[in-house]
């Protein structure tokens, strides 16, 4: 009884999929500011290929951070490869646009399927790639 108990749990703990494959989403990262520097990031979402022109949406992260605050920031956010971007750093008047998404077909190992995945983007007209950025 252990034995079939044994190689059930077995079979179960493997054929779990511990892989996510979805590479739609760029990460961002503010991590070479001080975090008194990002207690005020404004994203907003554009249209695709309308030159910021056309506003989709827009949100704020907001932290109160005390002025005396010497530590790193820590501030992360995911953004979609279906829109273009901008990225507003007030404190430290700095503007990062995120355009021209390239996208590749990937195939996922765990569930059989393609899937899209972010070849490379824009950042203030500079070529990135991968599926995170650090803005400085």
């Amino acid at each position: 009884m252990k034995v079939i108990l044994s190689l059930l749990l077995f079979f179960l703990v493997t054929g779990c999929c511990k892989v996510y494959c979805d590479g739609t989403e760029l990460g961002v990262s503010f991590r070479k500011f001080k975090a008194v520097d990002t207690d005020t990031v404004l994203f907003t979402k554009y249209q695709p290929g309308t030159q910021q022109t056309t506003i989709i949406d827009s949100f704020l992260i907001s932290y109160a951070i005390p002025a005396t605050d010497t530590f790193q920031s820590t501030v992360s956010h995911s953004i979609s490869s279906a829109y273009d971007w901008k990225i507003t750093v007030a404190s430290v008047n700095k503007q990062y646009i995120i355009t021209g998404f390239e996208l590749t077909g990937e195939h996922c190992n765990c569930s059989g399927k393609n899937y899209k995945a972010i070849k490379s983007f824009l950042v203030n007209g500079d070529r990135k790639q991968g599926l995170y950025v650090d803005v400085e």
